[in-house]
């Protein structure tokens, strides 16, 4: 019923915690100590416990700290901090890039813990660690963040899972569609903020159960935690309902916590915008109250039906910290046990032993399917990789079927088995081969494929390439180059024969990669000019990728002609990604050899950049975008009050956002998901197609990659470590960059939406795609 003021002037502040008789607070550029030291009810001690925060706006800020089971402070990144130092010793920079972290009060220590969490975080009884971004509702750390790196040779990337799909698959049911410009609800989260994890005694029911707050929706989606291998999966509770929904447009909670009576606690913040007011359009902001309700709020508390009366009790303490700085592993949870113990096997400094390799590929055979049991293997397998994998081919569980995550798992360990540059170990892995003799089985596709990205990295091997290796094999080596030499001399049989199995075709083809593009050449022909299953033609695609566009572009004109749409859709952008054959491909249009129109918004834009004979042309070809947007904005208003045509829209659609965006079944999911525009207002979706820039996420970021054998991409960064980075590029194409593959890589400042639109789409057809967006 009443506030008082604790500390006042902090720079927005997001996250508390309590700590040592005070206050742990996030705010935008550090994270800060407040303590009432006389007792007169305000902060009169304020000290900065982390700092080098600089967030670009404030939803991508440090927030949700929280308690551990190791005693550290757990911070959610924000999506924002790179370079961050304790405050009493700035020259302790940790670099946290796309990264959780946790500081520990008795060290003043802070490590990245991975995962990306925005706003929310908490433990459920067992240690495990839960967080959300805004469209993202339930992500969990599988793996420790040190466990990833301690074999810098596994290649990966990742230690955090989405345990609950984002997207459809989560969607969400507010009691009514209340209107919020840029993030309005058409049933998926949009805004999820504040999870929380229940561990009051006064619900039993509801015991480690996960909130997750929407304010957008007026919502709190409840999700009951439960075993998924080794990790842990999500399931929504309540049949197209929710645990907590208001039909109050104003109602807007934002965090979830359970106080020392056991009752259930949500903050409301109670405000009628909920978007930040540069997501709205300028005329909007201008004649409405952006900050009303800002003096507001409430704070719901939730206790069974009946209960009379609740008396605060002490809260819980952790139990003991284990020495790995895990939780206990529930009973009922026996893989995650054998992941634990895979991971705490590692520091017994018995990998090598015989009864140890065993272990760990038996590990892997028995949970085949299972990526992370395969993760945590080989982070805890350095110098071992290659006797790992030759036992684990012998095992006909895992070998008997073709899987891409078996696939995935075979072609990590070799080529781990070659990058550590173990020569025992190298040799084990490749007399896997021997099994078999002869047959170019589907598992051994991917173990010559783990081998060619091992001769690519290792700095022990004196070959960087399979070709190299079977020409001039080491010393000890000479009977493996021999068997890879004749398993080479089967792949194109095997490519070309249709009545193959597609796994075993789609298997090998990538192994064409290590040949010459003169050899390779009538291959692509061959199978982009004739019928072939669809997986096989995207597979020749990515072949097609390996290989730079200057030696590829006399075959991609020799298909252009008669290629279908899709096919045309997906050669462009071979030679648009060079610098050299795009200026070819740009002179041809010039001449009226071929169509502007093949040519993606994106990749006119880019090309305006800079100064030059390309920037010229492309201007010259593609018209130039006017600098002032909020004129043509204004110029296309008209646009919103006429009746446009969703048919016609659909194929406005098809024509310009489909490399991006997916609506419907139409497109592919690179760039932010429309699904929730059905209820935003025409002028302001005219205002994210015209002036995409204006305001955005940090996710949606666009990178320039520039890589050393010429070529240019742009994409959104996927996920990436000290050694790739992963790129999602316009069409739905991904692709993993090795770093020293890349010459150079640079934020672009802007999403991958370009500017300009407005020179590929009249006001009518503006009119027929806001028809077809809408649903109407």
């Amino acid at each position: 019923d009443k506030a008082v003021t604790f500390a006042d002037h902090v720079d927005n502040v997001q996250g508390l915690l309590p700590y040592n008789g005070g206050l742990i607070a996030t705010t935008r550029s550090q994270v800060l100590f407040l303590k009432d030291t006389n007792g007169d009810g305000k902060a009169d001690e304020i000290k900065p416990l982390i700092r080098g925060f600089n967030p670009r706006h404030a939803q991508l800020q440090v927030s949700a700290p929280r308690w551990g089971v190791d005693g550290c402070v757990h911070f959610n990144n924000g999506l924002d901090a790179k370079e961050i130092y304790p405050a009493d010793a700035p020259k302790d920079v940790v670099n946290v890039p796309g990264s959780n972290f946790k500081w520990d009060p008795r060290t003043d220590k802070i490590t990245p813990t991975g995962g990306k969490g925005q706003y929310g975080g908490a433990f459920d009884d067992w240690g495990h660690h839960f967080y959300c971004s805004n469209r993202n509702p339930l992500m969990f750390t599988v793996m420790p963040y040190e466990a990833m790196l301690r074999n810098p040779h596994a290649g990966i990337t990742q230690v955090h899972e989405d345990i609950a799909t984002p997207g459809a698959a989560t969607r969400v049911y507010p009691l009514q569609i209340t209107h919020t410009t840029a993030d309005a609800h058409a049933g998926t989260n949009t805004a999820c903020s504040g999870l929380g994890v229940y561990r009051g005694d006064l619900m039993p029911e509801l015991r480690n159960n996960v909130f997750v707050p929407d304010p957008t929706g007026q919502l709190v989606t409840r999700y009951k935690v439960e075993p998924n291998g080794a990790s842990l999966k999500a399931t929504r509770v309540g049949d197209r309902t929710e645990f907590f929904r208001s039909a109050d447009e104003w109602c807007r909670p934002v965090n979830f916590t359970t106080g020392p009576d056991g009752a259930i606690y949500i903050c409301d913040i109670y405000r009628r915008w909920i978007d930040h007011a540069r997501f709205f359009p300028e005329e909007f902001v201008k004649t409405h109250d952006m900050r009303q309700g800002e003096n507001e709020g409430r704070i719901w508390r939730v206790v069974p039906k009946g209960t009379k009366k609740l008396v605060a009790k002490v809260p819980g303490k952790y139990h003991a910290i284990p020495e790995t700085g895990w939780g206990d592993v529930p009973a009922e949870h026996p893989d995650r046990a054998l992941f634990h113990r895979i991971l705490q096997k590692y520091d017994e400094g018995s990998i090598s032993k015989p009864e140890e390799v065993s272990f760990r590929a038996k590990s892997i055979a028995d949970h085949p399917e299972d990526e992370w049991i395969a993760k945590a293997v080989l982070s805890s397998s350095e110098y071992t990789e290659g006797y790992v994998l030759k036992e684990l081919l012998q095992s006909p569980n895992f070998t008997n079927q073709f899987s891409s995550i078996r696939s995935s798992t075979i072609r990590a360990f070799a080529a781990g088995a070659i990058v550590t540059g173990d020569e025992h170990d190298a040799l084990a892995c490749m007399s896997s081969l021997e099994l078999e003799k002869g047959k170019l089985l589907w598992w051994k596709a991917p173990l010559l494929q783990g081998l060619t990205d091992g001769f690519a990295r290792s700095p022990n091997f004196n070959v960087k390439s399979l070709a190299a290796f079977i020409a001039k094999p080491p010393k000890r080596f000479e009977a493996a180059a021999k068997e890879i030499a004749a398993l080479q001399s089967e792949i194109d049989d095997i490519i070309a024969d249709t009545k193959a199995p597609l796994d075993e075709r789609l298997a090998v083809l990538p192994l064409l990669a290590s040949r010459r593009w003169s050899a390779v050449e009538p291959v692509v022909k061959n199978l982009l000019t004739t019928s072939q299953p669809t997986e096989l033609s995207a597979a020749t695609l990515v072949l097609l990728k390996k290989y730079p566009a200057t030696s590829t572009a006399p075959l991609i004109y020799e298909l252009l002609p008669k290629a279908g749409p899709a096919l045309k859709r997906d050669l462009v952008p071979f030679l648009t990604a060079n610098a050299t054959t795009a200026l070819e491909l740009f002179k041809r249009m010039e001449k009226g050899e071929f169509p502007t129109a093949w040519v993606d918004v994106e990749t006119r834009w880019r090309y305006q950049r800079g100064k030059g004979e390309m920037t010229d042309l492309a201007k010259k070809l593609f018209g130039e975008a006017s600098s002032d947007r909020a004129a043509v904005v204004k110029d296309y208003m008209a646009a919103t009050t006429m009746h446009g045509d969703a048919k016609k829209g659909q194929a406005v659609f098809a024509t310009i956002c489909i490399t991006c965006h997916k609506h419907g079944d139409m497109g592919v999911d690179v760039g932010p998901p429309l699904s929730d525009v059905k209820v935003k207002p025409p002028e302001g979706i005219l205002s994210d197609i015209l002036d995409p820039n204006r305001m955005f996420e940090a996710r949606w970021t666009a990178y320039q990659i520039d890589t050393k054998d010429g070529r240019s991409l742009s994409g959104l960064i996927q996920s990436e470590n000290s050694d790739s980075v992963v790129l999602a590029m316009m069409g739905g194409a991904k692709e993993t960059l090795s770093r020293s593959a890349i010459k150079e890589m640079k934020s672009l400042d802007r999403t991958l939406m370009p500017v300009g639109l407005e020179a590929a789409i009249t006001k009518e057809q503006m009119a027929d795609l806001i028809a077809f967006l809408l649903g109407k």
